[in-house]
């Protein structure tokens, strides 16, 4: 596969541009409209017996009505501690978290209780976790699942719904499933992955949120299913006029899905920008390793970055990726460098004052 495509054009493997059709309508109202989560600074400590690992550090993002932001990096860099952080589910005996601030919908959050959080997740936000298998009940049915949500969701909508059955069947419907009345007397070992996933979307859409934070949704689905969901996730951005927020390892997967991106490595954001900015201009050292990685029509040999992610135990001084990075310099090396113009390094630093 040579190309990555979206509806805003098309990043070539090859040569790393981007060309761009915006939906400057869109990109208008998003700017209009309150942000669905503002989050600033945020910062994760888990304390284990080996002693306590920072996982996240100083994470800041946010995320408009109808936009879809993605968050890319290697495995164990804070993606999913993040989304987590944004309902709540960090356990407070395990886990020291500190924020600035956390506003969803304009509503400070840093200080909410556990049951103030329950009255959030599922209405205001919901998400989509990586493995629909086990994200759902093996012993309960499909309708018993859903309907269960749909009753919370309605609960604390202050609403009531008059046919359970018929509301399930139409989030079943609306999230491409065939067949809608047989499947929810099933269970999920008897659908697919891709189904099961569908199921999941479903369950998160049943208490009407306006942000969905989707943790790798296409991980282990065939391509044609990993295609359907992304359609679907789209369109259901477009047509609820919601938020999505989606972590994923695969680039291409952000360029066909999201407006924004940020790249994150050991816990911190090290580039933060639009879609087509990052994958046409990487700026990164991190970033264009990602991206010098993926195979093209010319590839004989794949360009790995060389070294291994740290040791989250021990990060290294300064810039926690100038052991892995061949432009780095001794500065690198003593101080961590400020997240300036949307990159955190040195280097760009450097030149933009030689610039001006």
């Amino acid at each position: 596969m040579t190309a990555i495509h979206n509806e805003r054009g098309a990043v070539s493997k090859d040569t790393m541009t981007l060309a761009v059709k915006k939906d400057t309508t869109s990109l208008a109202l998003q700017k209009e409209a309150t942000p669905l989560v503002v989050l600033d600074n945020l910062a994760v400590t888990f304390h284990t017996f080996a002693g306590p690992v920072s996982a996240v550090r100083g994470v800041s993002l946010t995320v408009q009505p109808g936009e879809v932001v993605g968050l890319v990096g290697e495995s164990g860099c804070g993606k999913s501690v993040t989304l987590q952080s944004l309902m709540g589910l960090l356990p407070t005996d395990r886990a020291t978290v500190t924020v600035d601030s956390l506003l969803v919908q304009g509503e400070e959050c840093k200080q909410y209780s556990e049951a103030q959080w329950r009255q959030l997740r599922g209405t205001t936000i919901a998400m989509v976790f990586q493995d629909p298998m086990t994200a759902l009940n093996p012993i309960l049915a499909i309708g018993t699942q859903l309907k269960e949500s749909l009753r919370l969701g309605a609960k604390r909508h202050n609403d009531t719904i008059a046919d359970e059955e018929a509301a399930a069947l139409e989030l079943l419907t609306k999230v491409g499933i065939a067949d809608a009345k047989r499947r929810l007397t099933q269970y999920p070992h008897e659908l697919s992955g891709g189904m099961r996933q569908r199921v999941v979307i479903a369950m998160a859409l049943a208490g009407r949120p306006t942000l969905l934070l989707a943790d790798e949704p296409t991980t282990a689905l065939d391509v044609t299913t990993e295609a359907q969901i992304l359609l679907l996730l789209k369109e259901l951005v477009k047509t609820e006029h919601m938020g999505l927020l989606i972590i994923s390892h695969n680039l291409r997967v952000i360029a066909q899905l999201c407006d924004r991106m940020s790249v994150m490595y050991a816990g911190q954001v090290v580039e933060t920008g639009t879609v087509e900015d990052l994958l046409g201009k990487p700026q990164h050292p991190y970033l264009k390793g990602l991206l010098g990685s993926l195979p093209t029509s010319a590839t004989t040999t794949l360009q790995a970055i060389g070294g291994q992610p740290p040791d989250m135990f021990s990060l290294p001084k300064g810039c926690a990726f100038h052991p892995r990075c061949k432009q780095a310099m001794r500065v690198c090396a003593r101080e961590m460098p400020s997240l300036t113009e949307g990159v955190r390094c040195w280097l760009q630093a450097e030149k933009k004052a030689v610039n001006v």
